[in-house]
């Protein structure tokens, strides 16, 4: 997670010391970390002496961290990097993330500026939630196609959404369904299918989706042996070596 010298951000060499804090700031082991990666100076940061834009980036920072800790409260997460408001072309920043005992997947929250003050964070917004939404998605889907397809098959689902506290793992099937939310789902299908059938499929997937006002990209594969595999990646590790795919997509 380190980042090299030639990725830091620069201070502003005019940037003197009466700006910063009278107090020096104490920083956490993460914290720490994250801004000697983060920017030059690193004496200054271990000491504490933050510049005026680094402070508003560790206010940003820790405005994140506290909304992760009352939403997820029972998890831990290493955050390993932060854009703050005032870095971003979009005027939204961004805390990247994961889970302590999973780092092959991260994820993000973003930072919204209080209207009235652009440096400061007021409304956090995260797409971790999506991993307790999306098995759920996928079952809900299962269900409605299970009658039609005869075939064993499994259903696995991306969602590529960002949600506030509201959203928590609480939710509903029907609310989880009716996320406002680009979704990818896979089909993975346990039979030799003829193309035809394949497409058919496909298509059944594709009207089921279009009656409930699903904004999907949905891919079918049909293989035999997926039912063997219990995660996406698996099916998609064995298929890549022999596999028939049918493709749909809906943008």
């Amino acid at each position: 997670d380190a980042v090299l010298d030639g990725d830091k951000d620069d201070e502003d060499e005019d940037e003197d010391e009466d700006d910063t804090d009278e107090e020096l700031v104490v920083l956490s082991d993460d914290e720490e970390a994250i801004f000697v990666g983060k920017y030059v100076n690193e004496d200054r940061i271990r000491e504490g002496r933050l510049y005026k834009k680094q402070r508003e980036t560790l206010m940003q920072y820790r405005f994140a961290k506290e909304y992760m800790k009352e939403k997820y409260p029972d998890e831990e997460f290493h955050y390993f990097h932060i854009t703050s408001i005032a870095e971003s072309d979009t005027d939204v920043g961004e805390v990247l993330f994961y889970k302590e005992e999973d780092e092959e997947n991260s994820f993000s929250v973003l930072l919204y500026p209080s209207e009235e003050d652009s440096d400061v964070c007021d409304r956090a917004e995260d797409n971790y939630i999506n991993w307790y939404y999306e098995p759920i998605y996928s079952e809900v889907v299962h269900t409605m196609l299970e009658d039609w397809i005869e075939e064993p098959f499994s259903v696995y689902t991306s969602l590529n959404g960002y949600y506030g506290k509201e959203y928590d793992k609480n939710l509903s099937q029907e609310e989880i369904f009716a996320l406002d939310a680009k979704k990818d789902v896979f089909l993975f299908i346990d039979a030799d299918l003829t193309v035809d059938k394949g497409f058919d499929i496909a298509g059944y997937a594709e009207e089921m989706f279009r009656e409930n006002k699903q904004y999907v990209s949905c891919q079918v594969y049909a293989m035999e042996g997926l039912s063997a595999f219990t995660t996406k990646k698996e099916c998609m590790t064995y298929i890549n070596t022999t596999g028939r795919e049918f493709a749909y997509s809906k943008a």
